[in-house]
């Protein structure tokens, strides 16, 4: 009998600039972005994000990299001018998506992130969800992004 072994599922590849499409997104009760970046460089299960956005509550700017499937990682932000800070983070594959869950400090209160990005079927648009849960409440927001060209 000749052992027939299946192919290994291709991991999908999250890559590229990202913009914030603002009239997809939905941020509420959280003050919405009026511009945002993440540029994904993903090598293998090396996930590095480089998010920028800047916003009526200020500008933020994080760079990190996390070892999906790996340990919590503490973050530190390039620029933070707003509120919320965010301290540590670990990823994983769940499926075809990239689960992020982070710890938080949102004026002065502990709380957590859990993002959870997809890309459509034709790769030009990200869609990251994001359950947020903090001493205000709990609630749910979407950001959607275009593939820059």
């Amino acid at each position: 009998m000749i052992d027939k072994q299946l192919p290994a599922t291709a991991k999908l590849d999250f890559s590229g600039t990202w913009n914030l499409n603002t009239v997809l997104s939905a941020f509420s009760p959280a003050p919405a972005p009026s511009a945002q970046t993440e540029i994904i460089t993903q090598i293998r299960d090396d996930f590095t994000v480089d998010f920028a956005s800047t916003g009526d509550d200020g500008k933020q700017r994080y760079l990190y990299t996390l070892k999906l499937g790996g340990p919590e990682t503490p973050l530190k932000p390039i620029l933070n001018e707003t509120s919320l800070v965010l301290i540590s983070a670990k990823g994983e594959w769940r499926g075809n998506s990239i689960v992020v869950d982070a710890k938080i400090s949102y004026q002065g209160y502990d709380g957590s992130l859990t993002s959870t990005y997809n890309l459509s079927p034709d790769g030009k648009t990200l869609i990251k969800t994001i359950a947020a849960n903090t001493d205000f409440g709990d609630f749910d927001l979407k950001a959607v992004y275009d593939k820059a060209m």
